[in-house]
């Protein structure tokens, strides 16, 4: 456990470190959200496939999701609430990570995950997870390594 604490005091002391992998972290969301903007519907149709959410609500939710992405993209790229934005992106992560588990165990055709949101690409599977993994794990390290204001 020691060694596991000096090697990330040693990295956190690290700012460039901490630097690029914001700026990379934000342009992944920021080009996520982007991408997906213009299929809005697509994202709402994939959200009402998974059966959980009223109706009433799913167009407006699936314009908050891209709009959030956006949005918490450009502050980390800003480096505005490092700490309190890298929990609510780890928060996202694991959200969309049960969903699309949940849409794969259910064998629903889902086609929508970060940056895929074409109906006539491949449908999610298993080995599709590791897009989301890495945004995790990545926001699991920034909000480790980010002091508490």
């Amino acid at each position: 456990m020691k060694l596991w604490n000096y090697h990330l005091t040693n990295i956190s002391k690290n700012v460039w470190t901490q630097r690029f992998l914001r700026i990379v972290l934000g342009v992944i969301l920021i080009y996520a959200g982007y991408a997906k903007l213009g299929h809005a519907n697509v994202v709402a149709e994939n959200l009402m496939l998974l059966q959980i959410l009223p109706w009433s609500i799913v167009n407006i939710l699936a314009m908050w999701l891209l709009c959030f992405e956006i949005f918490a993209g450009v502050l980390l790229i800003a480096g505005i609430w490092l700490r309190a934005l890298s929990s609510l992106i780890i928060g996202f992560c694991v959200i969309c990570i049960g969903l699309i588990v949940y849409a794969i165990a259910q064998e629903l055709n889902m086609h929508c995950g970060c940056f895929v949101t074409s109906p006539t690409g491949d449908a999610r599977n298993w080995v599709s997870l590791w897009k989301e993994g890495l945004i995790l794990l990545s926001s699991i390290w920034l909000w480790s390594t980010t002091r508490s204001s």
